[in-house]
């Protein structure tokens, strides 16, 4: 069976995340790329935490990540 998998953050204008769509067959992985491009206009201290979730669901035979 696949998986789907969807990466989401709290600011995407700071992170990017390559890819941040798929499908995986069973029993093989993938790499996920994220890439902490910062904030100028925020200084340090004042940066707040950030979170980075992983959502997957079972992906149908025949599905794509559009669908």
């Amino acid at each position: 069976m696949k998986t789907a998998f969807k990466v989401k953050c709290t600011r995407n204008d700071i992170f990017k995340i390559k890819p941040p769509t798929g499908i995986l067959s069973y029993g093989k992985d993938a790499t996920i790329q994220i890439i902490y491009k910062g904030n100028p206009t925020v200084k340090a201290e004042n940066e707040k935490q950030h979170h980075i979730g992983i959502y997957h669901i079972p992906a149908p035979e025949g599905c794509t990540v559009e669908g």
